[in-house]
């Protein structure tokens, strides 16, 4: 069909149209020629992928996918193979819904993640139902580092629909990650997309064991799930759960009313369940409110940055920029 290039190029579209990079963002023109077999091969692997006809990326956004491509050919006066019409025409005929899945296609890894997410960027009075950048960015920073990660305990704080965690849990052998957070939706999502890529063995209810904590929701082999706002992580709590050895979080630094509910957290964990590391992400959206509660963590503890790694299984936006900290004892 084409050359290497061609070949590259092609993973990379893919890899785009899995993220729902903006149609905007989209450049056809890299491709040197837009034939009728080109235009097979996109339609085979983005809107005809197998794990999209399963696990639907947004109608709306596949609509507008193929609308760019048609256009593009259209002005260029190429010749535009049916199946292009036939595929928008599918799509056109399909009820939209605001339930989407993103797939992130990652290295040394035999398949997908998988995540349902809601389209709106508040939908049940909360913004956890979505993906963040922050979160995209601290699941490169995993990617590059999983041996930080090996044969430890992990507890993400806030962990939205599940990304970092489930990229630490399925790439870089822990011994435990406990998933958290405490909006109903989010939860409910978050147990979804834990079915989606690891076989659990917890039932609908949570009653997984006598032994587990009446905050689980899912328990399989490595993963738990928990319904926990950070006011509850108490000493009593902390000495509940046991040893954890670090936490992770990303883009929970957003609101001041949240600072003391997070820093307590962090105390009792460090100081109860033996905690020796906290790795934070997060957006600087409003740089004033990130700093201040950089600078009331650094009076308890040793604030360091981490470089933000380049985007290598993950896209996104490089403004507003994303920070990752190291924070550990003093």
């Amino acid at each position: 069909m084409q050359n290497e290039d061609h070949l590259k190029k092609l993973q990379f579209l893919k890899k785009q149209f899995l993220y729902n990079v903006p149609v905007k963002e989209l450049i056809w023109k890299d491709f040197s020629d837009l034939n009728v077999e080109l235009q097979e091969q996109i339609i085979k692997h983005t809107i005809r992928f197998e794990a999209v006809l399963k696990y639907p990326v947004n109608i709306n956004y596949q609509k507008a996918f193929v609308k760019s491509l048609l256009q593009y050919l259209e002005k260029q006066g190429s010749v535009i193979q049916d199946i292009l019409y036939e595929e928008y025409g599918r799509l056109v005929a399909l009820q939209s819904t605001t339930v989407n899945f993103k797939h992130y296609p990652l290295e040394n890894c035999t398949r997908n993640i998988i995540l349902k997410e809601d389209i709106r960027l508040i939908s049940d009075g909360t913004t956890g139902l979505r993906t963040w950048q922050a979160a995209l960015a601290l699941s490169e920073w995993v990617l590059s580092n999983t041996a930080c990660f090996h044969s430890k305990i992990i507890l993400e704080l806030g962990s939205g629909i599940g990304l970092t965690g489930l990229v630490i849990s399925m790439l870089c052998t822990p011994q435990a990650v406990y998933l958290s957070d405490c909006h109903p939706s989010v939860l409910t999502t978050l147990c979804d997309n834990i079915s989606f890529n690891i076989n659990s063995d917890g039932d609908e209810n949570g009653n997984i064991s006598e032994k587990c904590l009446p905050e689980r929701l899912v328990d399989c082999d490595k993963v738990s799930v928990l319904n926990l706002a950070w006011e509850d992580i108490s000493p009593e709590f902390c000495q509940r759960l046991g040893h954890v050895d670090q936490i992770v979080a990303a883009d929970v630094v957003y609101d001041n009313s949240l600072f003391k509910p997070l820093v307590s957290a962090v105390d009792n964990l460090f100081n109860y369940c033996g905690t020796e590391q906290f790795i934070l992400s997060c957006t600087e959206r409003n740089g004033e409110t990130l700093n201040a509660f950089i600078q009331l963590l650094g009076q308890r503890y040793k604030v360091c940055d981490f470089a933000v790694p380049p985007q290598r299984n993950f896209l996104w936006p490089e403004t507003p920029p994303v920070k990752i900290f190291n924070i550990t004892h003093q």
